[in-house]
């Protein structure tokens, strides 16, 4: 897979959605993940993670870009977690790259992905980027340096690493350049095509 880098951040720049249409404080550190709602992409790690979150970084808050079947058991998991006022279900949102100028950290916990765009297109916009160990994400990111990886499931790992990101901006941005130069570099559009055109001359 490859994106058009330059076409996302054009995106997510021309109708930009505000802070307070989605319902985030204009203090919080927001993490957000854009997903839909299917029990591989495992969202509850996330809700439970929260609190933990939450306890050491009380600004944080959790912004969930999609929709599904699931939205109501997961909203009942946020209330009974006690973060239901910590989390928005923004649900599908068009051009959904239009709220990462809004987010500091993008955050996912898939069991298994192919390559996954919408990792692709946060780092394209100069987020970086916490996610469990699953094949996909250890291929767009580079833990240590556009972002970082924990185990499948883990919820105090995902909590605490976030931690960590959200109370370094110095950090985040300099994993965020990392993020978009690696996106250039190695999941472009261009090169996508290129490398397919090459294999057909080659077959």
């Amino acid at each position: 897979n490859g994106i058009d880098a330059a076409f996302v951040r054009a995106a997510a720049a021309s109708a930009p959605i505000s802070r307070a249409t989605l319902g985030l404080r204009p203090d919080a550190l927001v993490l957000a993940t854009v997903a839909r709602f299917d029990p591989v992409k495992r969202l509850e790690v996330l809700l439970r993670a929260l609190p933990l979150l939450v306890a050491r970084v009380p600004e944080a808050q959790l912004l969930i870009v999609g929709d599904g079947p699931g939205r109501k058991l997961l909203q009942a998991l946020a209330r009974t977690l006690g973060v239901g006022d910590r989390v928005v279900f923004a649900g599908a949102i068009p051009d959904a790259s239009r709220v990462l100028p809004l987010v500091d950290l993008y955050v996912t916990a898939s069991r298994r992905e192919g390559l996954p765009l919408a990792v692709l297109e946060a780092m394209a916009c100069g987020l970086p980027v916490l996610a469990t160990e699953a094949p996909g994400h250890v291929d767009a990111v580079e833990s240590e340096v556009t972002g970082r990886l924990v185990a499948l499931d883990d919820a105090p790992g995902l909590a605490t690493e976030a931690g960590l990101l959200l109370r370094d901006p110095v950090l985040r941005a300099r994993m965020g350049r990392a993020g978009r130069d690696r996106v250039e570099q190695r999941f472009s559009r261009a090169r996508m095509v290129e490398e397919i055109a090459a294999l057909y001359r080659e077959a």
